[in-house]
């Protein structure tokens, strides 16, 4: 087959180079290279197809043999583009007509067997390549000063690129082998692709990066240029729909089976193996990325430190962590590719604000959190004219932190405020059903801008039982809250009505010299808690009711409480402190105001004794549910047979 090839090129040489006798031939009207095309293409053309043949079995008997298969391959493809090579001379010799007579105008049906032994070449030749490229290039040393990659990367996308050229020296001519080839190409780059990042990878590993032995962070060329590598072989990855002409492959597959849908399905794989392989060398990247905002984690620590923890008698400042940061990015993005660089921006954005997160102090007065958000919003204002959009700099941990600042930041009464609007707008189903109670509220306006509060307290159904028997001995206390704003209100209660999950109460009560401007204060609230008397021990919790006293109806002077509508609310108990309540419970070392609001909040909560009766069903709950909905609106009472 290598002499065939021989004899083919050289006669390709022959056939179009000058020589002396050409004029002679041309006077005495012979046609020279015509009758030497037609006597060489049947000699060729025969021996061609017999060799091939032969070729075909030897494939199959050895196709377990990667060297068997390169070799014969790589042979069995020259003689292909000598032939092609000859077919070219033999049109520009003869007409039409007489080439259509010719064997040779069929050859490369003669190479559809091999051609799919060329492909898995191609893919053995790109991987032998890669990796001796990669011995050779182990310390990833730049190729000059201009460009930010090294060697390693160039010798694969070269290989890659002799690939697609090679493909395309080939011209196949039938649509479904076109597209056969171009997926196994596509799919050979995308392989080589994602073995190249792994191998880089691998290598970094090797060399001792990933050890976390030295506590000082230190940009290196090595990491850098290993970011730079992959980057550059996945932008390759966007130049292979026009190395490869997907469009025309596809088409030319709609067009021969005259069907739409069979080149679309074809472009879609194609599409997806290199969104594919694009997104796993940019998760490599990321790992990468993630490797050196963790070896900047404890050196972010100890800058932070300066103001999350300021020594006694020291200066808080973050002047430290501002510049600590801007001197890592510039170096990184002296080093990085344009497209690597506002990723690394997002990562270390990322590594700030978990490392802020957990330096953050617990339990401090609001001044300290105050100070710290003044940090953060310079932070945020750094970053974003580093190139992070806004959609990355408010990520889960951006707003976590935020929300504990804010939190942190409020005084104790802002939080109670929070925490009672909180409990008084949770409208949400109890889970566990603990009954209802009936209620009317009105206020009066008096002078000087104060209200008098009216509450009458009608009744209550399906409470729990708490006693031994099943019962219980139920009263309900009424406060207002929180006590910072209502320093004056008093508590009060109604009397206790013994053995009854359905008491009556029909009482009423008045809170007198309200300011009416702490009546309508977002978060102030009625506060009514159920309990069951007990004459041994303490009380017990049944549950507990918050209203917004913004809601109170007002009356005029001449009227009662009787004419307001009558509320029935459901009796909850709260399952958890909530991150409100938290933060007030991380500072009552310092603060007896939150000491004694948490301190009641966390015995509702902690103590909530077991009833011992038989809980009302679901179904039953919602229907006094929609009743007392229905009465509330209607403005009339509601109770139970």
């Amino acid at each position: 087959m290598e002499g065939l090839t021989a004899v083919i090129q050289e006669s390709c040489i022959q056939c179009t180079s000058e020589m002396k006798y050409k004029t002679l031939f041309t006077k005495l009207g012979v046609n020279y290279y015509r009758l030497v095309i037609f006597a060489l293409e049947s000699k060729v053309s025969d021996r061609a197809q017999g060799l091939m043949l032969q070729l075909d079995k030897y494939l199959i008997r050895y196709q377990k043999y990667p060297e068997n298969i390169t070799k014969s391959s790589q042979v069995s493809l020259k003689l292909y583009m000598s032939l092609k090579e000859l077919l070219g001379i033999v049109r520009d010799s003869i007409n039409d007509r007489e080439l259509f007579k010719l064997s040779l105008t069929k050859f490369n049906r003669w190479f559809n067997n091999a051609l799919i032994f060329w492909l898995q070449t191609f893919k053995t030749e790109a991987t032998r390549r890669m990796e001796k490229a990669l011995e050779i290039d182990r310390d990833f040393v730049p190729v000059d000063s201009l460009v930010k990659h090294s060697k390693s990367s160039v010798d694969v996308l070269t290989c890659f690129s002799e690939m697609t050229s090679e493909w395309n020296r080939i011209e196949v001519t039938d649509a479904d082998i076109m597209l056969l080839g171009v997926t196994k190409i596509t799919d050979t780059i995308c392989d080589g692709s994602r073995l190249y990042a792994d191998k880089i990878g691998t290598i970094l590993e090797c060399n001792g990066y990933y050890d976390n032995n030295n506590k000082t962070f230190d940009v290196t060329d090595q990491l850098c240029i290993t970011l730079n590598n992959i980057e550059h072989i996945r932008q390759y990855l966007d130049e292979l729909p026009g190395l490869l002409k997907w469009d025309q492959v596809t088409q030319a597959m709609s067009t021969k089976h005259e069907n739409n849908e069979i080149g679309l399905q074809g472009k879609n794989t194609l599409v997806r193996l290199r969104k594919t392989t694009s997104g796993d060398l940019l998760m490599k990247s990321d790992i990468l990325l993630g490797r050196i905002t963790e070896h900047m984690r404890d050196d972010l620590k100890r800058v932070m430190e300066l103001f999350t923890n300021p020594q006694e008698g020291k200066k808080s400042t973050f002047d430290p962590l501002f510049q600590y940061i801007d001197s890592n990015l510039r170096t990184l993005y002296e080093r990085l590719m344009s497209p690597i660089y506002p990723r690394m921006v997002e990562a270390v954005w990322c590594m700030v604000l978990q490392c802020l997160n957990q330096k953050l102090l617990t339990g401090q007065r609001p001044e300290y959190y105050k100070e710290i958000s003044t940090i953060v919003r310079s932070l945020e204002d750094y970053f974003s004219k580093g190139g992070v959009e806004k959609a990355q700099l408010q990520i889960h941990q951006h707003q976590t932190l935020v929300r504990a600042l804010d939190l942190n930041s409020m005084t104790t009464e802002e939080l109670m405020l929070r925490h009672c609007w909180c409990m008084a707008d949770n409208m949400a189903t109890p889970v566990d059903y603990y009954g209802h109670i009936a209620l009317k509220m009105a206020y009066v306006e008096e002078t000087h801008g104060n209200v008098t509060i009216y509450v009458k307290v009608l009744s209550a159904t399906g409470l729990p039982g708490l006693d031994r028997s099943g019962l219980s001995d139920p009263y309900v206390t009424l406060e207002l809250w929180p006590q910072t704003i209502f320093p004056n209100a008093s508590v009060q209660k109604t009397r206790v009505v013994e053995r009854t999950l359905s008491p009556v109460f029909n009482e009423t009560f008045q809170f007198q010299g309200i300011p009416k401007k702490s009546l309508l204060t977002k978060g102030a609230v009625l506060h009514f808690t159920v309990m069951d008397h007990d004459h041994i021990m303490s009380d017990d919790f049944a549950g507990e009711v918050f209203i917004h006293t913004g809601n109170i109806q007002a009356i005029r002077m001449d009227q009662n409480v009787e004419v307001a509508q009558v509320v029935m609310m459901a009796v909850k108990r709260p399952d958890s402190p909530g991150e409100v309540l938290q933060v007030l419970q991380d500072r009552v070392h310092w603060d007896s105001i939150a000491k004694v609001f948490v301190t009641r909040r966390l015995k509702a909560i902690e103590k909530q004794p077991a009833r011992t009766d038989r809980a009302p069903s679901l179904q039953k709950h919602r229907t006094d549910s929609n009743l007392a909905g229905l009465f509330s609106f209607l403005g009339g009472s509601f109770s139970k047979d």
